[in-house]
């Protein structure tokens, strides 16, 4: 016997749940993704997780910014309290810098668990 499954089934299972989870803490969860391409893969990598944090009842917000402002940025993040989880779309660089700035995400906001530290 064949058995078919529906993932975008059985995946609103999974966002109905975290849905609940989510809106039943009393501080909404804010996200932050920060790239530095408004167009590209980057771009359309941010906008799945805005949608996907939009139905989950995340707050996402997306900073495109210069990639020299990047470090700042981030390093701001780090220091909101207001602000839970942080993603950087890559490449910002494209060089061996794109790994500094990977640790640089502080490890307790680092969504993608891309810090070595």
């Amino acid at each position: 016997m064949t058995v078919i499954l529906d993932p975008a089934k059985i995946a609103a299972s999974f966002q109905q749940q975290i849905h609940a989870e989510v809106t039943s803490i009393s501080n909404p969860l804010n996200l932050l993704g920060v790239l530095t391409h408004a167009s590209g893969p980057s771009a359309t990598y941010a906008q799945y997780t805005e949608s996907g944090c939009a139905s989950v009842g995340i707050n996402f917000s997306r900073n495109v910014l210069p990639r020299l402002d990047v470090e700042r940025a981030i390093e701001a993040a780090n220091k909101n309290l207001n602000i839970h989880g942080i993603i950087v779309y890559y490449p910002i660089f494209a060089t061996e810098h794109d790994r500094f700035i990977r640790d640089l995400v502080d490890y307790r906001k680092d969504i993608e668990g891309l810090n070595s530290n």
